[in-house]
């Protein structure tokens, strides 16, 4: 049976991710989180953790990318992509809501439907972990921010059905590793980080734009300690061992831009 660490408890969008990765049966280590889950998955609890890397509507998970960014002795496997919808959900006999439980990144994707409600937002670790700590509470002023299928299991009534920002919302998620990126024939993407200096941005940039390598998205995170300097995690349509990749590759040490690669996976 596969193990995977997550930020998260059993029911969250991470641990769908984890299921549509490794199966229905994976068991799942739940790290109340990114810290927690970075921590048990250095320590060996699992052999792969399943992260949020981006949303459609709330951007960039800041733990993630800056560690990937940072740490190479990580690397990324392949990714889930897992519709986001939330719901308000009270227990069954609460009449009037004034606060809601919320994991940030739940609440910058329902900024719409909490502006309306005026309700108080009340941060917590997670989303499916919001919906167990109503259902623990006797504070019936309290909801949740979650996911429907949290809401079911912990026997919670829907004060709203619909609270996104966008229906269409997406999260993807990283499955990460440890050890040397292993690329292989069928892989269809890959990431790339780099730390460029200043004047070698420009010429960076122009590796990919005079390559035919599909370049999906490029991310940058400042330096800490370094203002006006940044790391950028690239993300490529072409695997690893594609010649095209070779190529980008060659140009940058031509350049002699500090580079590394960060995963090789099949696209989903």
């Amino acid at each position: 049976m596969a193990r995977a660490v997550i930020q998260g408890e059993d029911g969250s969008n991470s641990a769908v991710a984890a299921q549509q990765l490794w199966g229905a049966d994976v068991e799942l280590v739940c790290c109340a989180s990114f810290s927690e889950a970075f921590a048990a998955f250095v320590r060996g609890e699992a052999p792969v953790a399943v992260l949020p890397f981006e949303n459609s509507t709330a951007g960039l998970v800041p733990d993630v990318i800056d560690r990937l960014l940072t740490d190479a002795s990580l690397c990324v496997t392949g990714e889930a992509r897992v519709s986001i919808r939330f719901v308000a959900a009270a227990r069954p006999e609460a009449t009037r809501i004034e606060n809601v439980l919320a994991h940030p990144m739940a609440a910058a994707q329902c900024r719409r439907f909490l502006g309306l409600t005026g309700w108080r937002v009340v941060t917590a670790h997670d989303t499916a972990g919001a919906a167990r700590m109503v259902h623990e509470s006797s504070d019936l002023s309290l909801a949740a921010l979650c996911p429907p299928s949290a809401a079911t299991r912990y026997g919670l009534k829907l004060v709203s059905d619909d609270c996104g920002d966008d229906s269409r919302a997406v999260t993807r998620f990283f499955s990460v590793s440890s050890g040397e990126v292993k690329p292989e024939s069928a892989h269809q993407r890959s990431l790339l980080a780099m730390l460029p200096k200043p004047a070698q941005l420009s010429p960076m940039l122009a590796a990919f734009a005079s390559s035919t390598v599909g370049l999906r998205a490029v991310h940058s995170r400042v330096v800490a300690g370094s203002p006006g300097r940044h790391r950028y995690l690239c993300e490529l349509e072409v695997g690893a061992r594609d010649p095209r990749f070779g190529t980008v590759v060659a140009t940058l040490t031509q350049l002699e831009v500090e580079h590394r690669l960060i995963g090789s996976f099949e696209a989903r």
